[in-house]
């Protein structure tokens, strides 16, 4: 479990922090982790952190898909500037998103989990 909450609260902090592509290996990574070390059949929390994982790494990469996309529609030298500054805001936007995304979807995960464990009260 300590895997899943640590490797969930690193790929968050990289997308917030605007580290797209750190983010995209680190959830490529996590992901083929999880499936080479966990018990088979996966337990429902793993089964819950590669959704995690596989969300993170589908959103950076539609991100940089639409980035790319984008660059199709400069036409001059004039075009740049505006390119930037929408690569800046579009950037920040997308950041902020994924990273809040990723954090509600572990939160819920962690609350899950505490929920159905057992309190030695």
């Amino acid at each position: 479990m300590i895997f899943y909450v640590l490797s969930s609260l690193v790929i968050t902090a990289t997308s917030f922090l605007g580290l797209g592509l750190l983010s995209t290996v680190l959830s490529g990574a996590a992901m083929i982790l999880v499936h080479l070390f966990a018990q088979k059949p996966l337990n429902p929390i793993a089964r819950r952190f590669l959704a995690l994982y596989k969300m993170s790494l589908v959103l950076h990469l539609s991100v940089y898909l639409f980035f790319i996309i984008k660059l199709f529609f400069i036409s001059g030298f004039s075009d740049i500037p505006a390119f930037i500054v929408s690569h800046l805001i579009i950037h920040h936007f997308m950041s902020a998103f994924i990273g809040a995304t990723l954090m509600v979807m572990g939160i819920r995960i962690y609350n899950a989990q505490c929920s159905t464990t057992p309190t030695n009260d």
